[in-house]
């Protein structure tokens, strides 16, 4: 068994969303049997939603049952960010996979929180035209 993870966009934004996908893989040659996915949340992420569903009462397991050897499988999971974060805070987030067979399978991912600068600047001029030899005044804001 094989889990890998992805985590889009990276950076992200305080308060924004991100998007984990999780993808297994049974390269053995016999089916893998009770496979069972588990995701571990950085504490400043919040689970929003997942296609499939998790297991009912859960945010953070889901119940595959048996993949057939060569097949393949995702997760894709959605979260939202905590707000107020500062720049540079890594957001470390892993997930595992196990079966009856107690094969067992890691991935993580390592979302960068970043802002995005909210800076501006413009200049005017006046009077507009300007006579020859007259004042011209630049304001820049």
């Amino acid at each position: 068994l094989s889990l890998a993870k992805s985590d889009a966009p990276d950076p992200v934004q305080p308060g924004g969303t991100v998007t984990y996908v999780l993808t297994y893989t049974n390269s053995g040659s016999v089916p893998a049997t009770g496979v069972v996915v588990s995701e571990a949340y950085d504490a400043n992420v919040t689970f929003q939603s997942a296609t499939p569903a998790p297991d009912a009462g859960f945010t953070d397991q889901w119940s595959i049952g048996t993949i057939a050897a060569g097949a393949s499988g995702a997760i894709t999971i959605t979260a939202t960010v905590a707000a107020g974060l500062a720049d540079g805070v890594l957001l470390g987030n892993s997930a595992d996979l196990s079966d009856d067979a107690s094969n067992f399978a890691e991935a993580a991912a390592t979302t960068t929180v970043q802002n995005v600068a909210s800076l501006s600047i413009s200049k005017t001029d006046g009077p507009d035209p300007v006579s020859s030899g007259a004042a011209l005044t630049y304001t820049i804001n």
